[in-house]
């Protein structure tokens, strides 16, 4: 009986040392899983932020586009009046230049008609004087 008191002791102590065997390893990984657990915790709240500092960057990404997109517009339209203006400086000018011309032309023209005039005066005295001559002649 002694023997099978040692040996019912010795497989209880086997068993007892197993037991608290099997709970250390279980205590090992219920704190492996209490880490991971923290671990995805503190992802998931690092995951939040930058979820939220990620929407936050797009916002203020689709506000700079947009004011973005005003400033090209309001650019173009006024790229589009220093054309106009260009444009019509060149209409000017060319009108301008134009009557500069015809001004010319006709004071040409005049010049042209006075000068006329004074030769024809001219002309005038020199045959009103031979005919002085002529009459004081006969």
């Amino acid at each position: 009986m002694e023997k099978n008191s040692l040996k019912c002791t010795w497989s209880l102590s086997k068993d007892f040392n197993d037991h608290e065997k099997l709970k250390s390893q279980l205590e090992s990984h219920k704190k492996e899983l209490e880490l991971c657990a923290e671990e995805l915790e503190k992802r998931e709240a690092k995951n939040e932020s930058e979820r939220k500092k990620l929407s936050e960057e797009i916002s203020e990404n689709t506000q700079r586009n947009h004011s973005l997109q005003l400033a090209a517009i309001e650019q173009q339209r006024a790229d589009e009046k220093v054309l106009k203006l260009a444009e019509d400086q060149k209409r000017q000018k060319e009108e301008l230049h134009n009557r500069i011309m015809k001004l010319e032309k006709e004071l040409d023209e005049k010049q042209a008609l006075e000068l006329e005039i004074v030769q024809l005066r001219g002309l005038l005295k020199v045959m009103e004087h031979m005919e002085d001559k002529d009459e004081k002649e006969d």
